[in-house]
């Protein structure tokens, strides 16, 4: 409330209320309003910058107030994977993986208010099956609407379009992590441009590990490439 004076502080306390009574997992994590009390928390900002180097179509900024998401690095490398860290009441901080039932409860609680399971890794189609659900079939089952089931996901506004882009960007970090373990098994098309930058004297020590991404991954350089390799194709055969 000190941070976003045009909220209704009935409303918040009730909210507040109904989390502390009914939510599971209320009583071990400190709520934001303690964390604050219980520490000097300043003021920051977030500021998006441009590389001039960059493609100004591909790495631009955006022009309308629109849900985004902030991932970390370089695009060398990945980072892993998405968590977050909260307070216990018995003090330390405890790591929430994304791949966690307790993730989404604990991100989304006014979607999860009882704090039940969300989605995780080992979580299969059905009972009695190995064959393991993938995030974004669960998502989209969720996101469904039904008669006579009524939805707090369909009906959260903007904090909906959050949940939307933080699970996009949950699976599209699994499917980075899937490719960075499985270098070995689609880095055969590499060798060839090793042996060409051997024959063009090329500075071996410029020449490092690099991180492949296939044409199967969306939104990756060489699934651009293809693309734009198809669309010619496609004009030279209509011409």
């Amino acid at each position: 409330m000190q941070r976003n004076s045009n909220l209704d502080p009935d409303v918040m306390y009730r909210l507040g209320g109904l989390i502390s009574e009914h939510h599971r997992w209320a009583h071990i994590f400190n709520q934001a309003h303690e964390v604050f009390q219980m520490s000097n928390v300043d003021r920051v900002s977030v500021r998006l910058t441009v590389n001039q180097n960059q493609d100004r179509r591909r790495y631009n900024l955006p022009t309308s107030d629109e849900i985004a998401v902030v991932v970390p690095g370089d695009e060398t490398q990945t980072s892993g994977s998405r968590d977050i860290i909260l307070r216990r009441r018995d003090g330390p901080l405890q790591r929430v993986n994304e791949g966690s039932p307790m993730y989404e409860c604990l991100q989304y609680p006014l979607f999860f208010i009882h704090g039940e399971d969300g989605f995780y890794y080992d979580l299969a189609t059905s009972p009695g099956t190995n064959k393991r659900l993938s995030r974004v079939d669960y998502v989209a089952y969720r996101i469904q609407q039904r008669d006579h089931e009524f939805s707090l996901l369909l009906r959260g506004g903007r904090l909906f379009q959050q949940y939307l882009v933080d699970m996009w960007a949950a699976a599209d970090q699994n499917r980075l992590n899937y490719l960075h373990f499985h270098q070995t098994e689609i880095r055969s098309t590499l060798y060839k441009g090793l042996s060409d930058a051997i024959n063009n004297n090329v500075d071996l020590h410029d020449v490092g590990q690099r991180f492949v991404l296939p044409s199967s991954y969306t939104g990756g350089p060489r699934y651009m490439k293809q693309c734009l390799q198809d669309a010619l194709a496609l004009a030279r055969f209509h011409q």
